[in-house]
């Protein structure tokens, strides 16, 4: 798993986080993608795992997500179209074999919007974090 989320009541508490986990990569030789990178407040929204969450918890599936999922099925379409081989049924029964998998995992994760948001969760406070023996702290 390369997918992380570190929730923090405070800006000192996210900075000592923040610390923690680069020297953890750093020691490691990990390095954190640009892109998918985001530290900032959870009011202003962010993606996590394909799915669109702000403060009151998940909002719906990743405007990325979503995307990911037409270009796959355009893919699909132009590949499928180009192949003699396949009839016009063939090529629609592939695009819609991917949308009957991709649909179902939209809709699990959508499930739990029920749950409550962030609020019961375990904040981790800075004293609580604990630099794993060997690497360096400064």
């Amino acid at each position: 798993m390369d997918d992380f989320l570190i929730l923090c009541k405070t800006r000192h508490h996210c900075r000592k986080a923040v610390k923690t986990l680069n020297q953890f990569f750093n020691h490691f030789g990990f390095q954190q993608h640009p892109d998918k990178t985001f530290i900032g407040r959870i009011e202003k929204g962010f993606d996590w795992l394909g799915y669109q969450f702000n403060q009151s918890g998940l909002i719906d599936v990743s405007p990325r997500s979503k995307e990911n999922h037409l270009n796959k099925l355009r893919n699909l379409y132009e590949q499928s179209s180009a192949r003699p081989d396949l009839t016009f049924n063939q090529v629609h029964t592939k695009m819609a074999d991917y949308s009957h998998r991709w649909c179902p995992w939209a809709r699990s994760g959508l499930q739990v919007r029920s749950q409550p948001g962030f609020e019961n969760l375990f904040y981790a406070s800075p004293w609580d974090v604990m630099i794993p023996s060997g690497i360096a702290t400064e």
